[in-house]
C-alpha cells in the first residue's frame, strides 16, 4: 500500500508538472538589431566628419 501512495505522490508532484513544462510553447526569438559597426565603417565615419 505504501508503494502505491508513494507512486501517486511522485506522479502528481514530478511527472505531471514536467509534462506541462515540456508541452509549453517555445519562447519567441529575440529581436534582431543592426549588425555591429566594423572598423571600415568607423574609419569612413571619421573621414566624413573631417570633411
Amino acid at each position: 500500500m505504501a508503494f502505491a501512495i508513494l507512486a501517486a505522490v511522485v506522479f502528481f508532484v514530478i511527472v505531471k508538472p514536467a509534462g506541462k513544462l515540456k508541452a509549453a510553447p517555445p519562447a519567441p526569438p529575440a529581436p534582431v538589431g543592426p549588425p555591429p559597426a566594423t572598423l571600415d565603417d568607423v574609419v569612413a565615419a571619421i573621414r566624413e566628419l573631417k570633411k
